[in-house]
């Protein structure tokens, strides 16, 4: 795995998910992708360009085909199976590349008030 000992926070909408990560990402040794998770695999839905877009439902594709199904949904609430081998290998691969991306001013940036992170660190 390129991502070593991820952490996943799930939970409802305006359950408070939002503060958990923030308080997780106050750790200088956590980094988080762009975006939620759903929106690293579908996009943002008329908030970014359609190319954009339709970059991230490409590479999105290896997943809907390995695994048959809409795994990041945010509308299926049924039980989940386990992800395959190389479901799960691309998954990493993806949420690693999307996480060296992401340093933006309030994301993976700073380690602390006036330290920033280097690439080596963040990977």
């Amino acid at each position: 795995m390129l991502n070593k000992r991820p952490v996943f926070v799930t939970g409802f909408t305006r359950g408070g998910t939002s503060l958990v990560m923030n308080l997780l990402l106050s750790h200088p040794d956590l980094c988080k992708p762009r975006g939620e998770l759903h929106e690293v695999f579908h996009g943002r839905q008329g908030k970014e360009p359609r190319r954009v877009t339709a970059a991230k439902i490409l590479r999105y594709l290896p997943v809907l085909l390995l695994e048959r199904q809409d795994v990041f949904s945010t509308r299926r609430m049924a039980a989940r199976q386990p992800f395959k081998r190389a479901t799960a290998a691309w998954i990493d691969k993806v949420l690693f590349d999307e996480k060296l991306r992401a340093t933006s001013t309030n994301i993976n940036r700073f380690k602390a008030p006036d330290q920033l992170y280097s690439r080596a660190e963040i990977r």
